[in-house]
């Protein structure tokens, strides 16, 4: 048999294998909740309420246009960054419909909103970007806020639990704020970029993956992770010699883990 053909062989064969131990497993799971007292959600409107922690991923370093007229690197400074983690906190409004079946029992649309705050983006300043030049240490603050309409479907219920997979797409709001920076033992402190605030809104894709948790027929617990794609990320312009460059974060990831509990709108509400 040729390699390519191995390959596709053992690539069904796989996909088969996964699918077979899915199957297994909802099935034990339909048998294993037959008979008991597991709650069952129906078409409603819901709210929902949760919060948890992310991690920040951001490129390794950035430079900086230092306005010295010198031949390239020297004419940048580079800055390392390091990957921060943030606190979140997200609301959530939706529709949630069930079917009584086996796979995919129960799916979702909502609106969604999470704030992250209290990050500190920080590193060391290389100035010209040449070795033996790592005279400042500076410091920046980053908050954001993160709009998206968000699906999700559960693969399948086992008891209470309900496995499930999620996508959305929306907006984050980028707050840039704060800079400041020290210099290093033995270096005299140059004049501060002092580089301004920025606001900047971008494009936002999100993949999810996680548990929910029947409490009642009407309340939900989520035990969920999310990463979010965006694209670049800047501060404002710097003053005097500095007013023709920013602080380039670049290109900045979330992966957020988060608990949250959401509750079916009473069928009084809903008129």
């Amino acid at each position: 048999m040729f390699p390519a053909s191995r390959s596709i062989v053992s690539c069904v064969v796989r996909d088969f294998l996964r699918l077979t131990a899915i199957s297994g497993l909802s099935a034990v799971c339909a048998v294993s909740q037959a008979g008991t007292d597991v709650p069952m959600g129906s078409n409603s409107w819901f709210i929902g309420l949760g919060g948890g922690v992310s991690g920040i991923y951001l490129p390794r370093d950035t430079v900086i246009n230092n306005g010295v007229n010198l031949p390239p690197p020297n004419h940048q400074d580079t800055a390392t960054m390091n990957n921060p983690s943030a606190s979140n906190v997200q609301l959530e409004a939706g529709y949630r419909w069930h079917r009584a079946i086996p796979y995919f029992p129960y799916a979702q649309w909502a609106l969604q909103y999470r704030h992250y705050a209290n990050v500190k983006i920080s590193g060391t300043l290389n100035q010209f970007s040449s070795p033996g030049f790592d005279n400042y240490h500076y410091q920046l603050k980053y908050e954001a806020d993160l709009f998206t309409i968000a699906g999700k479907v559960d693969l399948f219920q086992c008891k209470r639990v309900l496995p499930y997979l999620s996508a959305g797409i929306g907006a984050v709001i980028n707050h840039v704020n704060s800079y400041s920076e020290t210099a290093l033992l033995n270096v005299t402190p140059r004049t501060s970029p002092d580089f301004q605030g920025n606001v900047n809104t971008k494009l936002a894709l999100t993949l999810g993956a996680g548990l929910d948790y029947l409490m009642t027929e009407n309340t939900w617990l989520t035990l969920g992770y999310e990463h979010v794609f965006q694209g670049n990320t800047k501060s404002g312009p710097g003053v005097d010699s500095w007013s023709s460059t920013a602080f380039n974060i670049g290109n900045t990831k979330m992966d957020t883990l988060f608990i949250s509990l959401s509750a079916n709108i009473p069928a009084a509400l809903k008129g």
